[in-house]
């Protein structure tokens, strides 16, 4: 669409809207309370399914626009030749043709009139907090009543950004049933709150799998392949032109900072370093994202006052697959670990080991959402390395099992093809003719003793569960299923 954005004085405005004389203007203004501003906008391709949303700025758009009455959450239905009206302290913001498809979206759920509520995942980490928090405040920017929940209450590390850039933390909501939710940073029924499968599920706002959850009503979905949920909540703030002030900002990078380890997991896309790099800048702490990660990352490492349980329970999720025609959940963790640089090389090679028999211990105990058939962790290990920036580096990824014929799925999980096996052997002759032995994905380098437990050590470097559990999944639902013999 052209530009047609017009500089008027408020003379020149009020003849224009009203179609009268310059003195017939002056009267009509004072009636009509009409706004003084410089920028009339308008939009000649408005249509009765349009929304006008009311906000603190007027935004220059393409066609012009009448003022009366309106505060700042109002909504207004238009035809091509209304006009509307605000008064002298408010001011319109007319979205592009793009974003009024999406505003209409959105209005089409339904919304009976009763609070929604905004909630993430079951043991919920920092971006499924603050996605919430940032997504419940979008929503009620528009005028609808939406307010965000925790599953349980805060992490550590969520705890920590709350108190450190003073954000209020949402209530916990234990029971969804019979409630209108907004699902985000996850989809899948065995990570929601309990009673989800209950509850009118209106939106999902997820970077993950689409999972299990189901809607038989209309419902709204944005489904992104980036690092953070609060990356797609900083794109859905600049589509439907609602600003972002410092507060905002710093509820959003709390979320992409912690998701994306600082824009360093393999996960991190283009999107989420725009959206980092604008809210550091709204917040104004571009030169300060180095310390405050440091400060981040200094919380997240620290095991201090956790038990085994506490640390495997931490950073949990569950997932439901079938295998031979039977519903399981399993559940898959993540935990890091990190040399003690007091201590010689042996003695962190025990230390490992004697801590993964822990987290082995403590996962026999952990019930989880529903009756887990495997649990499975990822455990990365990070050994001393003064050349490395945080005096770290990583050893690869390594994962812990627990449960019967839990050996038999972490292993296939993370093998190597045949054919592949014979291209990795025949590339490790090194120049010095010394034969290094077989190359597999994974070795067992510990078994629990009586129980089936155990660390398998791979030779990649997974740096999300989203990027193991689908080859726990596979390997799940590919088990072959036993033969039943004929009497």
């Amino acid at each position: 669409m052209k530009s047609l954005t017009k500089i008027l004085t408020f003379a020149a405005m009020a003849a224009m809207l009203c179609n009268c004389d310059d003195t017939t203007s002056a009267s009509s203004s004072q009636d009509n309370e009409v706004a003084i501003v410089d920028t009339v906008t308008v939009y000649d391709t408005l249509t009765t399914v349009d929304t006008l949303i009311v906000s603190d700025t007027i935004v220059e758009r393409d066609t012009i626009v009448k003022v009366d009455t309106l505060t700042k959450k109002d909504t207004v239905t238009v035809t091509k030749k209304d006009t509307v009206t605000v008064t002298k302290t408010d001011s319109v913001f007319v979205p592009e043709v793009e974003n009024l498809q999406y505003l209409s979206a959105i209005k089409a759920l339904s919304w009976s009139g009763n609070t929604v509520y905004t909630i993430g995942h079951l043991n919920p980490d920092a971006d499924a907090v603050f996605s919430a928090i940032a997504y419940a405040a979008l929503m009620d920017s528009l005028g609808y009543k939406v307010e965000p929940r925790m599953t349980a209450e805060a992490r550590v590390l969520t705890q920590y950004l709350a108190d450190h850039w003073d954000i209020k933390l949402p209530e916990v909501l234990n029971d969804a049933s019979s409630k209108e939710i907004i699902l985000v940073d996850h989809s899948e029924y065995a990570q929601a709150v309990k009673g989800a499968d209950k509850a009118r599920i209106m939106q999902i706002i997820d970077h993950h799998n689409l999972g299990s959850a189901k809607e038989s009503n209309l419902i709204f979905s944005k489904i992104m392949p980036v690092g953070s949920t609060c990356t797609i909540v900083y794109t859905t703030f600049k589509e439907v032109g609602v600003a972002i002030d410092e507060k905002m900002a710093k509820i959003l990078l709390a979320g992409i900072v912690t998701d994306t380890k600082n824009l360093t997991k393999q996960t991190t896309t283009q999107m989420d370093k725009d959206a980092q790099a604008a809210l550091l800048e709204i917040a104004g702490l571009t030169e300060q994202i180095e310390d405050i990660y440091a400060g981040i990352e200094e919380v997240d490492r620290n095991h201090d006052g956790m038990t085994p349980y506490d640390i495997f329970a931490f950073d949990v999720k569950e997932y439901d697959a079938t295998q031979c025609a039977n519903e399981i959940t399993y559940a898959v963790g993540s935990i890091d670990w990190y040399e003690d640089p007091a201590l010689s090389k042996e003695e962190n090679t025990d230390a490992f080991i004697e801590f993964a028999d822990s987290i082995l211990d403590a996962m026999k105990t952990y019930p989880g959402n529903k009756a887990l058939t495997y649990k499975f962790s990822k455990l990365d290990k990070h050994i001393v390395d003064p050349s490395a920036e945080d005096g770290f580096s990583k050893e690869g990824t390594h994962i812990l099992y627990y449960g019967e014929g839990s050996e038999d799925i972490a292993t296939e999980a993370f093998k190597t093809s045949e054919a592949m096996t014979k291209l990795l052997n025949s590339l490790d002759e090194t120049d010095d003719g010394i034969d290094n032995g077989d190359i597999h994905e994974f070795e067992i380098i510990y078994r629990m003793e009586g129980e089936e437990g155990g660390l398998i050590r791979t030779n990649s470097d997974m740096n999300r569960k989203k990027v193991v559990y689908p080859r726990l999944d596979d390997a799940i639902t590919a088990k072959p299923c036993p033969v039943s013999m004929a009497p």
